[in-house]
């Protein structure tokens, strides 16, 4: 079975760009699944299929075990097609724990943003949707999104996985990490 990799993080750390990043120094030799569109396809597409109780809340906290299977059952398919391939799994706000439980065998890379609210603040308003909250609504989800960073930060300390800064991300380390 190929390799699956995981970037998770917080919302506005940069999993997309560093995914990118990882796809040009790999030359190509992976495939992206993004869950961030597989979750707006399954919140807009269907109805009764929620993800977030409200607006602003940084984490899957409705339907969570569901949307876990779903990921886990497409994963396994698409290892059926393409046994060999790696995989790099973006977006989605899982914690570390919860993908070492369906996917022990997984690497994982943990992107934050603490320290800094400031910094925060502007990652959130380069989100067109966002940039235009109310002031203490962007307040309120920079100190959510500096919360779970923190918490990413220990939790891939605790369980050996890879956490990086957003903006200290170094892609050699990465690749090095993930054996590409």
């Amino acid at each position: 079975m190929g390799q699956t990799v995981f970037v998770l993080g917080a919302p506005r750390c940069g999993k997309t760009i560093l995914t990118r990043r990882i796809i040009e120094v790999a030359k190509g030799n992976c495939s992206i699944v993004s869950l961030d569109a597989l979750s707006f396809v399954l919140r807009h597409g269907f109805e009764d299929f929620e993800l977030y109780s409200k607006r602003l809340i940084i984490q899957p906290d409705v339907n969570i075990d569901k949307f876990s299977k779903i990921v886990k059952v497409y994963i396994e398919a698409f290892f059926e097609d393409f046994p060999d391939e790696t995989i790099i799994v973006e977006g989605c706000q899982f914690m570390p724990k919860q993908i070492k439980e369906l996917f022990p065998k997984s690497k994982i890379i943990c992107l934050g943003i603490t320290g800094n609210i400031e910094d925060i603040k502007d990652a959130i308003i380069t989100k067109e949707w966002m940039s235009k909250l109310p002031q203490a609504d962007i307040d309120e989800y920079a100190e959510k999104i500096n919360q779970l960073s923190t918490c990413y930060k220990k939790e891939c300390n605790d369980i050996d996985y890879l956490y990086c800064e957003a903006e200290q991300a170094n892609i050699n380390d990465i690749v090095e990490y993930l054996n590409l």
